[in-house]
């Protein structure tokens, strides 16, 4: 779901995916399913070496509905 509504947000804003770069913050740096998440976009993806913005990060706990 994040990837796609990522993707729909900006394409429907007309931005670049190239001239941006994305924080995936929630996740540990070895995360198994990092690289196919990086597929889907052209831009360059961030992961947080810091556990409070990674896998310990507050957010990330939190449960949405979308």
């Amino acid at each position: 779901d994040i990837v796609y509504h990522t993707l729909f947000v900006l394409e429907q804003k007309m931005l670049e995916q190239d001239k941006l770069s994305v924080q995936l913050y929630g996740v540990a740096p070895g995360w198994n399913h990092l690289n196919e998440f990086k597929s889907f976009f052209k831009c360059e993806v961030n992961v947080p070496d810091t556990p409070e913005k990674g896998e310990h990060f507050i957010l990330a706990k939190q449960l949405l509905c979308v």
